[in-house]
């Protein structure tokens, strides 16, 4: 993380010594994509007209995202099987 606020820093003093502007957006990924179903995320990023390569490349990664649920009971462990997210 550290290493991206350093890269992002040094783009946005380049950006200022050229007088040029750079449009970004912030995603906080743990309260959109673990809170929210992954195909309304997908959708809100189609519709607020977001590049399509990155929407393209968001939904590839959250291709491998797996979750379950692990449930400790009168000595045992049960799992769930994958859950949709």
């Amino acid at each position: 993380m550290k290493d991206h606020l350093l890269i992002l820093k040094d783009i946005l003093k380049e950006c200022k010594s050229r007088k040029k502007n750079v449009p970004m957006v912030w995603t906080d990924y743990q309260k959109v994509f673990d809170r929210m179903l992954h195909r309304w995320t997908m959708k809100f990023l189609e519709l607020i007209g977001i590049n399509n390569n990155i929407i393209l490349f968001s939904k590839e990664a959250m291709s491998y995202q797996k979750t379950s649920m692990c449930v400790h009971t009168e000595g045992k462990l049960k799992d769930t099987e994958d859950i949709e997210i």
